[in-house]
C-alpha cells in the first residue's frame, strides 16, 4: 500500500479533507474518478513505483489472490477480486444494524469508528443499509483505548456532532485524526450509535456522543423495544473485510 503506507502525515491530511470525504465520487468500492484513488496513483508515480505485487487476504490473513505487474493493472485486478469476494448485497435497509468490525480492527476506538460505524453509514457508503433515524450497535472490545488523540479530542471537546462537522471544516492545518472525527460526527448527526460490551471506559465512549452499554443483549433489547417488534434488523460481522451495499 503506497498511500497511506509510506505517505507523510501532511500527505495523509491533504487527502483526507472534508471536501475529499464529501466528494460524490468518494466511496467504498468506487474507482472511477474517485479522488482518493487518483491521489494514491499520483503518489505512486511521484516516487517512481513501476512494479506492484498485491494480494487479497481473508479475515484470518489467509492468502486468497495475488496479482503482479504494472501498478494500476495489478491493483485493479485485486480490486475486482476484492469486490467479488467481499461486496455484500443487502436487499433492504433496517432500523437496527448490529455490527462487529472483527479482529484486528476492533482493538481501539479509532479503528472501530471507521470499520464499524463509518463502514455502515459514513459518507463513503453510497447506499447505507440503515434507515433514517436508525440505530447502530457496535460490539467490539477496544481494549487499547482511543488510539488517536486528535480524533478523540475533536469529538470530546464539542457539544454536538454538528459542532464537530463545523469545526473540522474550518481547520486549515488538518492533522491525521481530524478526518475520522469528521466522518464519525456525520454519522452521529443522523443516527444513534451504541457501543456494547467494550472494555473501554464507558465515560470515554459517552464523552464523544456515543451511548455505552456493557451488554450487547441489553443494548439490542432496548433498541428493539424502541422501534417495535416489526423493526428490521441486520447483523454484520467482520466489516473490516466487507463492502456492504443496500439496494435502493
Amino acid at each position: 500500500m503506497i498511500s497511506a503506507g509510506i505517505s507523510s502525515a501532511s500527505a495523509i491530511s491533504e487527502t483526507h479533507t472534508p471536501d475529499m470525504l464529501d466528494h460524490p465520487n468518494t466511496g467504498w468500492g468506487l474507482i472511477k474518478d474517485n479522488p482518493f484513488y487518483l491521489s494514491s496513483i499520483e503518489q505512486a508515480k511521484i516516487i517512481g513505483v513501476d512494479f506492484l505485487i498485491n494480494a487479497v487476504m481473508d479475515k484470518d490473513e489467509n492468502l486468497l489472490y495475488v496479482s503482479a505487474g504494472e501498478v494500476q493493472k495489478a491493483h485493479l485486478a485485486c480490486i475486482n477480486k476484492t469486490k467479488e469476494l467481499f461486496e455484500v448485497d443487502i436487499p433492504e435497509a433496517a432500523e437496527i444494524v448490529v455490527v462487529s468490525s472483527g479482529y484486528p480492527k476492533d482493538s481501539n476506538l479509532y479503528h472501530v469508528s471507521a470499520m464499524a460505524i463509518c463502514a455502515v453509514a459514513g459518507s463513503a457508503v453510497k447506499y447505507p443499509c440503515i434507515k433514517k433515524d436508525g440505530t447502530i450497535i457496535a460490539a467490539s472490545p477496544m481494549e487499547e483505548g482511543a488510539y488517536n488523540q486528535v480524533f478523540y479530542n475533536t469529538l470530546q471537546e464539542a457539544e454536538t456532532p454538528a459542532e464537530v462537522i463545523k469545526k473540522v471544516r474550518s481547520i486549515t492545518d488538518l492533522e491525521p485524526g481530524h478526518h475520522r472525527a469528521y466522518g464519525v460526527a456525520q454519522v452521529l448527526d443522523k443516527y444513534k450509535v451504541i457501543m456494547a460490551q467494550s472494555k473501554l471506559d464507558s465515560n470515554i465512549i459517552s464523552s464523544i456522543h456515543i451511548e455505552p452499554n456493557p451488554s450487547l443483549q441489553n443494548a439490542f433489547e432496548k433498541t428493539l423495544a424502541h422501534y417495535g417488534n416489526k423493526a428490521k434488523v441486520i447483523v454484520l460481522l467482520d466489516t473490516h473485510r466487507m463492502i456492504a451495499k443496500c439496494r435502493q
